[in-house]
């Protein structure tokens, strides 16, 4: 390793040996956010291993002779962005933006070690075992990965400690909600549960997530936020404060039409209106921040069972139409009608799963629409505790659709949910 005299610092040779580790390991690919998370998982380990000297500053190459080149704390300070959704105002070309999207992940860290999460009173892990939590997440990842992706290990990472110590620190629930609110802080948000929504081609529709679904154990709904993302970076988030309405250059965007919460601040509910001009690809999504009492977890505020993961189950039987002869066709099919759960076991929400040559496409979402095919799946007013998922479907002349249901589903702890011959563990 050769350091130009200007920059050699202590950490900056944590930094670069954690690049070697990162090579060996993971592998992140050289672009985008992956060569973002290379950067920011040598930032963060190598400020670790040699942290400031006044503990409460994170910043990189301090005690180098030019000085400090990043803040992992406040990125700004040296113009790097601080939130997810400001990364392409900063640096508008993903093939040089590795140093300077670190800056998200970098926040997400220092929140996640040493507390200051807006709406929390977690005093944060410390520094040191912030570095064995990142590494030990490190092992989880993939040279592809995303700053979702990130989020996903740290918290995975977490969980599976929960009773059982790294580097001599016991984790609780409490710590894991910690880890996923930083990441909230930063903008690096989209559980599986609150609902991604893809388009391609022109459209023009409204989605409902969360229908029917409230807010438990005194938890409130203190914002949500809308947010788009096209294939470029381009990224639009938008708070109730200010409207809820995102604009993607004029080219596509959306508004939420409805919201529960609005009347009832416990109420789940949401419809997004989508709208584009021209041929589009894209991204939507609604995230969710609560309001809770000390010591209640994000999943507890949606679970009422308790603190532990929701089970993602999926339908063996599956929706669609082939055409024969240039015969394009819609129509609603009802999934599992009047099937019962086992004891204890409730839905929590649905998603449709796409389906390809029969085999699984993608992420399970509430609406797929293609200009040859789509889908919208939805919940009938039922019981909590049968299955019914109605699926309207489409599809033109040349074009097919099959489709299943991924059920979320809220159970006390140890209650097996699978009804043999109609769900099952995977799609």
């Amino acid at each position: 390793m050769v350091l130009g005299a200007k920059v050699a610092s202590n950490d900056v040779v944590g930094h670069e040996f954690t690049h070697g580790i990162i090579e060996m390991t993971t592998g992140f690919a050289g672009t985008g956010e992956p060569a973002a998370l290379n950067e920011s998982y040598a930032d963060t380990i190598g400020n670790a291993i040699f942290p400031d000297t006044n503990q409460r500053e994170w910043k990189v190459g301090e005690d180098s002779v030019a000085g400090a080149i990043r803040d992992m704390a406040d990125p700004t300070t040296f113009g790097d962005p601080g939130h997810y959704g400001s990364m392409t105002a900063v640096c508008g070309d993903p093939l040089f933006c590795s140093h300077a999207w670190a800056g998200v992940t970098n926040r997400a860290a220092v929140l996640v070690a040493q507390g200051g999460v807006p709406g929390s009173s977690h005093p944060g892990i410390g520094r040191d075992n912030l570095g064995q939590l990142w590494l030990s997440a490190l092992a989880k990842g993939g040279s592809s990965d995303l700053f979702l992706d990130q989020r996903l290990n740290v918290w995975n990472t977490c969980r599976e400690a929960v009773g059982s110590p790294i580097n001599g620190r016991t984790y609780t629930s409490a710590d894991c909600d910690h880890i996923g609110r930083a990441f909230d802080t930063v903008g690096v948000m989209a559980p599986l549960e609150l609902g991604w929504t893809r388009f391609f081609g022109s459209a023009d529709f409204d989605v409902t997530i969360h229908a029917g679904q409230s807010l438990v154990n005194g938890c409130t709904m203190a914002d949500q936020i809308l947010r788009g993302e096209d294939p470029s970076g381009e990224k639009r988030t938008s708070t109730v404060a200010n409207g809820l309405t995102i604009n993607m250059n004029d080219e596509w965007g959306a508004t939420v039409t409805v919201r529960g919460a609005a009347a009832n601040a416990n109420d789940r509910r949401v419809t997004y209106h989508v709208w584009t001009r021209w041929e589009q690809t894209g991204i939507v999504a609604v995230d969710e921040i609560y309001a809770k009492p000390a010591n209640t977890t994000d999943q507890q505020c949606r679970n009422p069972f308790g603190d532990f993961p929701t089970t993602v189950l999926w339908s063996t039987a599956t929706a669609g139409h082939f055409s024969t002869f240039l015969d394009g066709a819609k129509g609603d099919t009802t999934l599992n009608a009047g099937v019962a759960l086992p004891a204890g076991c409730r839905v929590g929400g649905i998603l449709g799963q796409n389906y390809v040559h029969g085999h699984p496409d993608g992420i399970p979402v509430p609406l797929n629409a293609t200009g040859e095919n789509g889908f919208e799946v939805t919940r009938p007013s039922v019981p909590p505790n049968v299955l019914d998922a109605s699926v309207h479907w489409w599809h033109s002349g040349i074009s097919a659709v099959r489709v299943g249901v991924a059920y979320e589903m809220l159970a006390p702890p140890g209650v097996n949910c699978i009804v043999p011959g109609v769900l099952q563990p995977a799609p």
